[in-house]
């Protein structure tokens, strides 16, 4: 019995949120049709919550709209024309004013969004653009020369010549890399 050969990819995403997916469009879109791109993560991750919602700043909406998923979202989203910072708890009757923003030329700070909305069409936008996409988790990585092999809970592996940690900030993949990070905690 013939050995299931290992595919083999240009880029790896870790992550299929609106991080993950947005590099991946991005990078699919800038480096042509013939990029192979995969985008992993487990099934449950994608499910996206309807009730979270996210600020979706000036930039990264630009960066959207560029690549193709801003339209899908801009009708659900709601702009941010003002924002004000105020001094206090909710329920106190004086809270300072202590810092006021208002969009410049009439233009919003940001948009609300739903990121359920935003990672559908990202997800929407990745496979019309040949983006592929396994529903499995990272459970190690093998350095090779020139590539790494990345291996799933499933128990396949592909060879790839860039994996790209965008699971969030408990990043599993740059826990399986070893790299180190500096936190704290905000008792908040």
């Amino acid at each position: 019995m013939a050995a299931v050969p290992i595919p083999n990819y240009d880029v790896m995403v870790a992550g299929a949120g609106a991080v993950g997916l947005s590099f991946a469009a991005a990078l699919k879109q800038a480096l042509g049709r013939g990029a192979k791109i995969l985008v992993v993560a487990p099934r449950e991750s994608q499910s996206a919550s309807r009730d979270r919602a996210v600020a979706v700043a000036q930039g990264p909406r630009r960066m959207l709209e560029r690549i193709g998923a801003w339209a899908a979202v801009a009708p659900h989203a709601q702009p941010i024309v003002r924002m004000t910072v105020t001094d206090g708890r909710v329920r106190e009757a004086v809270r300072p004013i202590q810092l006021r923003f208002d969009g410049a030329r009439g233009a919003p700070l940001a948009h609300m969004a739903f990121n359920a909305d935003v990672v559908a069409s990202l997800t929407e936008l990745c496979a019309r653009l040949g983006v592929e996409r396994l529903d499995d988790a990272v459970s190690g990585i093998t350095p090779q020369r020139n590539v790494v092999e990345a291996h799933f809970e499933s128990g396949t592996s592909a060879r790839v010549r860039l994996a790209v940690a965008a699971d969030g900030a408990r990043s599993k993949l740059r826990r399986i890399a070893g790299i180190a990070t500096i936190g704290g905690s905000y008792p908040q």
